[in-house]
């Protein structure tokens, strides 16, 4: 009698935790009543090229009450309320901000560039390379 895995076995078992992987994140969250979304916003360096990252940002949809708070993990400060939320889905939305000076819009899980005040965002990876200097 033979101890090991067979190598079928042994995939199935790595597919698995692979799927249980990418299913754990939006699980949790729809457990939970809320889902987090960070943005990474870059600006463009003295060449014009979009590779300098700026403070990153996390928003925390409550899709249910219709409201949304936001944070920089870097900066200390307290998470602010957006307001006057209009919430599709976690993905989906559009708020203002609390003095009511601008808004922050989520379209498919991204916010939309905005060149005319010199930023736009990019992926996590690509934020996390710019951070670090790998450009």
């Amino acid at each position: 009698m033979k101890n090991h895995i067979s190598r079928k076995t042994a995939v199935i078992v790595f597919v698995g935790f692979i799927c249980l992987a990418v299913a754990y994140r939006p699980l949790r969250d729809q457990l939970r009543g809320y889902f987090e979304i960070t943005s990474y916003p870059v600006m463009k360096d003295d060449n014009g090229d979009w590779n300098v990252p700026l403070n990153r940002s996390v928003h925390r949809i409550y899709p249910k009450e219709h409201r949304a708070i936001y944070w920089s993990p870097w900066v200390r400060e307290s998470p602010k309320e957006l307001v006057d939320c209009i919430i599709r889905d976690p993905c989906n939305w559009q708020c203002s901000f609390p003095d009511h000076n601008g808004v922050v819009t989520m379209e498919g899980c991204r916010e939309p560039d905005d060149e005319e005040y010199g930023f736009k965002f990019v992926s996590a990876l690509s934020w996390w390379k710019y951070h670090y200097g790998w450009r």
